[in-house]
């Protein structure tokens, strides 16, 4: 949530800690200079149940969760202490997520996490078409994820081993209208202290109703699998490279694939990235990197980590109920405003992807000719000449956007050879060859930008090739043709 210059002006001093715990609060007050609301989450009886949480936010993560509840947990409890549930089971299981891309490996986290959002009010869609939640819980990275022009090129897979403390439940008949009588005090004040936006800013979107506490252990894979042409030969190809990650610990990985599939699969893929984060336990908070082969020099002992989870060090591991936050508003112009804002906040937090896709090398030796292709097969059937295929050359896009323009192909039948411009004419007038125009092959960023990376020009006059390649050398030795450096051609997209 972007709730950095508002907790900045409204809390004085808050005790942050990894876990799901919020404890040694400090004397200053919260929020409102009311001293009587301590966070109280990780306190071993009611943790985070009643608190607000984003979920435009990274999926359980503890920076999803408000920083102050919304329910007077304590006023509830003595009034209604039968409503209150607290089952301990002290079990775990295994979850399995992936996705061709980022927005469809948070499909997936989002279809297998259901949610009742219902109350007393009707039930309500969880979310509106085509909208999800959690969309920064894709990838590798220790830190928060950009969801705007995230990289297309890239699947996700994730291995997540857990161990269940207890779940923190309202029955299932409480609802709404008994709750909204034990609103925390700070929360009433800051309805009509703060806006709609600055509300959901503080408190998030919904308010935690039912959840379960103990220890996640995440095992993420990520890795360009661009090579494959549909998402479900993608998701296929990331499951078995997380398999093969997720083997070196002795964990049961539950597939269909044979281990020579799933070596296979994680040998094919490119640009691999891999890390375990754990949630919860004496390590709460903290993440071990591998590298692109599956190794680390840290040592992981799951057992250990699992008989490290208590009550009073636990994360946050399900939802299994969570309710809008403007339900718990009386006054229905306010309620609207909120829920207004809520809607918003949740449209604006979608995942945008970058576009990029592969550009392939071909080449012709009966033509001694390069030919350059978003088009992926082992011979091209589309150019005559035998050209095979020799794999990704660079990235570009197939759409046009802002910042981008179109790269023209253009071919001589003089030379057999295929020239890549961003001029636009009819015939060529710079090259020789009476090179004409074939249309739009694809399209490249207009400059230089962070997201950029420049693509190299070489011609060959003993081949009369033209070659494009991100390499920087002054010569390249492609198809036997001593290709000489030209200069920049364009700008591809940078992948690493």
């Amino acid at each position: 949530m972007k709730r950095n210059k508002l907790i900045g002006a409204l809390i004085l001093s808050i005790a942050l800690l990894t876990n799901c715990t919020k404890n040694d609060p400090s004397s200053e007050s919260l929020l409102n200079n009311n001293a009587n609301n301590q966070a109280a989450a990780g306190d071993g009886i009611y943790d985070v149940l009643g608190y607000g949480y984003d979920v435009t936010g990274e999926y359980l993560s503890l920076k999803s969760i408000s920083y102050t509840p919304v329910l007077d947990m304590k006023r509830l409890a003595t009034d209604h202490l039968d409503k209150i549930n607290t089952p301990t089971t002290g079990s775990g299981d295994g979850r399995y997520f992936y996705g061709a891309t980022a927005k469809d490996f948070v499909s997936d986290i989002n279809v297998q996490r259901t949610f009742n959002v219902s109350a007393t009010i009707g039930d309500e869609k969880p979310q509106q078409d085509g909208q999800q939640y959690f969309t920064p819980s894709f990838g590798t990275e220790n830190t928060d994820h950009n969801i705007k022009d995230t990289k297309s090129r890239f699947s996700y897979g994730r291995y997540e081993h857990i161990k269940v403390v207890k779940s923190i439940q309202f029955a299932k008949y409480v609802t709404t209208d008994l709750l909204i009588n034990y609103l925390n005090n700070d929360f009433k004040n800051n309805i009509n202290q703060l806006s709609a936006d600055q509300l959901v800013d503080i408190y998030g979107t919904h308010v935690l109703l039912d959840i379960t506490v103990g220890g996640r252990m995440l095992f993420n894979f990520t890795a360009n699998i661009s090579s494959e042409k549909t998402t479900e030969t993608k998701k296929s190809k990331v499951e078995g490279g997380l398999g093969f990650f997720v083997k070196k610990f002795g964990i049961n990985f539950k597939s269909s694939k044979t281990t020579e599939e799933i070596t296979t699969n994680f040998n094919e893929s490119r640009e691999r990235q891999m890390n375990i984060k754990y949630q919860g336990g004496s390590n709460s908070g903290t993440s071990v990197t591998f590298n692109s082969d599956g190794y680390s020099s840290e040592s992981i002992n799951i057992g250990s980590w699992e008989q490290s989870v208590t009550d009073r060090n636990c994360a946050l591991i399900d939802i299994t109920r969570m309710v809008p936050i403007h339900h718990f508003i009386s006054d229905p112009t306010k309620k609207a405003l909120v829920k207004t804002a809520i809607d918003k906040h949740i449209k604006e937090n979608q995942i945008t992807e970058l576009g990029e896709v592969p550009v392939y090398q071909y080449y012709s030796s009966k033509y001694s000719n390069h030919y350059f292709s978003k088009d992926n097969y082992t011979v091209l059937p589309s150019v005559d000449g035998n050209y095979k295929n020799e794999g990704i050359a660079f990235y570009a896009f197939t759409k046009q956007k802002a910042g981008l323009i179109p790269i023209y192909q253009y071919y001589s039948s003089k030379y057999s050879n295929h020239y890549f411009s961003k001029d636009n004419h009819t015939v060529l007038p710079s090259v020789d060859g009476n090179f004409k125009n074939e249309g739009i092959a694809f399209y490249t960023y207009s400059k230089f930008n962070s997201e950029a990376a420049p693509v190299f020009q070489y011609y060959s006059s003993k081949n009369s090739d033209h070659f494009f390649s991100p390499e920087n050398t002054p010569v390249i030795d492609a198809g036997g043709g001593n290709f000489k450096n030209e200069g920049i051609a364009f700008y591809g997209v940078k992948t690493n």
